[in-house]
């Protein structure tokens, strides 16, 4: 578990150490960033179409659902900046793909 958080980053010519975080995982980063806008903005109306039609039960569910998602995103663009900073996009695309496979499941589950 420890070679998992040692940095794969390159030194440049100068023998500082480059560790930047890249184009490709700012592209995906800022895709990220508006998947999960995307979704705020549904878990939003759907909480806005539950109050107008008086559904407490389910505008309580879909504004828990609405704070788990802000958390998940918050610790999600930590985990793969993090990782991108370690020059560890690969391993960070991986885990975030498991988890998120994860957490659909139990989402899907739950609907039943």
């Amino acid at each position: 578990m420890d070679k998992l958080l040692v940095s794969k980053c390159r030194y440049d010519s100068v023998g500082k150490l480059d560790d930047n975080v890249g184009i490709v995982c700012s592209i995906w980063i800022g895709l990220m960033s508006i998947a999960y806008l995307s979704l705020f903005i549904s878990d939003i109306n759907t909480i806005i179409r539950f109050i107008k039609y008086d559904q407490d039960k389910q505008r309580n569910k879909t504004i828990l659902s609405l704070i788990v998602h802000i958390n998940i995103f918050i610790i999600q663009v930590y985990f793969v900046y993090t990782m991108c900073k370690l020059c560890r996009g690969w391993t960070a695309l991986g885990v975030v793909f498991v988890l998120t496979l994860i957490v659909s499941a139990i989402n899907y589950k739950s609907l039943f």
